[in-house]
């Protein structure tokens, strides 16, 4: 930790309930996974695409989900449908990846639907007596849109995807994503249970230890945790040095490191990060904390844009969960984040993505195609390679003979606890 001391901090809203316990078999039992596939994800909400990734008449991106696969189309009517992905004949797949179709076409024996899941032709069709049309219309999922998110659910009935969001909707509106669009949307297989990959971004309590760059540029004591329904929030203050540690930071020094952070994540295009090299070498304007000089900066390219914004949200990182799987920091104009998912029914990988979205402030921007990364060197960036290095270690870790349980922080890692207390009523629910 160089020459810092560590000095002892306590926050007032730790410690008040007791500290949960987490039985670990539900990260590293295939039983468990089996379970999550009849009673979690079939009944849930879940983000399939962005609405960007079908834009046209007949644009098309394949979601699979464990052993899933869904089609979400954009019809000629310029409605989004999702269809299970399968042949009513013998069950042959579709459609595959992304693409532009005018109609759905079995590779196999050529049977054939329109984009809003009715039957067109069946290849000699009079040897298949007293099959019907209606028979062979394609069994949907539910669909619903927000914040330009498709979100699919592939049972009938159950909520819907407005009363679902309902509890953090409003919260998240003011950030007005629906107008931002992909800056890049990478994917990876981790080799880590999903709820474990997630959980690792859930939660300060880990910056001490697992980014010690962090402590300069968040006041992880500081953090504010709370809970809407299924879905959570962490508000982490920015631009203030942790306490934990002395001496002080100079804002001149602080403005450093906020911009090293900044880039590290890899949210700048190359006129912001230009812009932020620049700025990283000034001396801050007369008057102003490296806080007040950020928040200043961001109301300026972003205030008519998201007028509702609140003067905090310019100042902190929100840092969100929708249940059960995209978690995400909002900041003014970018939004950073991730989707985890069961990989087949292994319990120990998922399919893990790397999402940032940008706000275009008026430019025209080229559509961004998703990257499928396995390069083992890739480069992440500091803060995202620290992560991943402890990924693989807790789910070996987990499957210790000696390791029954995980012992949590009753307040800092309150949005694991949520998601846990969640999915055992959602699961009991539909066992």
């Amino acid at each position: 930790m160089r020459h810092e001391e560590i000095l002892p901090v306590v926050n007032p809203a730790w410690g008040r309930s007791p500290s949960p316990r987490v039985d670990v078999s539900r990260y590293v039992s295939r039983e468990y996974v089996a379970l999550e596939r009849e009673r979690l994800w079939p009944h849930v909400w879940q983000i399939a695409c962005r609405e960007e990734e079908i834009s046209g008449p007949g644009d098309y991106f394949e979601y699979e989900i464990g052993d899933q696969s869904i089609i979400v189309v954009r019809t000629s009517k310029g409605e989004v449908k999702a269809f299970f992905n399968a042949c009513l004949h013998r069950g042959t797949q579709l459609a595959k990846g992304c693409g532009t179709l005018r109609q759905f076409t079995c590779p196999f024996h050529a049977w054939r639907w329109s984009l809003d899941g009715a039957i067109r032709y069946v290849h000699d069709r009079a040897d298949f007596p007293g099959l019907t049309d209606e028979e062979l219309r394609l069994p949907e999922c539910q669909v619903g849109l927000f914040a330009g998110f498709v979100f699919i659910k592939m049972t009938e009935g159950g909520e819907s995807l407005e009363a679902f969001l309902a509890p953090i909707a409003d919260n998240v509106a003011a950030y007005r994503i629906e107008d931002y669009r992909i800056q890049s949307w990478r994917t990876v297989v981790v080799k880590a249970n999903w709820k474990v990959a997630l959980e690792a971004f859930e939660e300060s309590y880990h910056i001490l230890g697992t980014h010690p760059q962090g402590r300069m540029t968040g006041a992880d004591v500081g953090t504010i945790y709370d809970s809407y329904g299924p879905h959570t929030l962490s508000i982490i203050p920015t631009g203030l040095p942790s306490p934990r540690f002395s001496p002080p930071l100079s804002e001149q020094a602080l403005l450093k490191y906020m911009i090293d952070a900044l880039l590290d994540v890899q949210l700048a295009d190359e006129t912001q990060r230009a812009l932020f090299e620049e700025l990283r070498e000034k001396p801050l304007p007369d008057g102003l904390t490296t806080r007040e000089f950020f928040q200043k900066m961001a109301q300026g390219r972003f205030g008519s844009l998201m007028p509702d914004l609140t003067p905090d949200q310019y100042t902190s990182v929100w840092d969100y969960t929708f249940f059960p799987n995209f978690v995400f920091n909002a900041t003014p104009g970018n939004i950073f984040g991730f989707l985890a998912r069961p990989n087949g029914d292994d319990p120990d990988s998922c399919v893990f993505d790397v999402v940032s979205l940008q706000h275009p402030c008026g430019k025209p921007g080229e559509a961004v195609k998703r990257q499928r990364i396995t390069d083992p060197s890739y480069n992440w960036g500091t803060a995202l390679s620290q992560d991943w290095s402890n990924l693989e270690r807790i789910q070996k870790g987990m499957h210790a003979r000696t390791m029954q349980k995980n012992r949590l922080a009753s307040y800092q890692e309150s949005r694991i606890a949520n998601r846990v207390r969640v999915m055992d009523h959602m699961m009991a629910a539909h066992g």
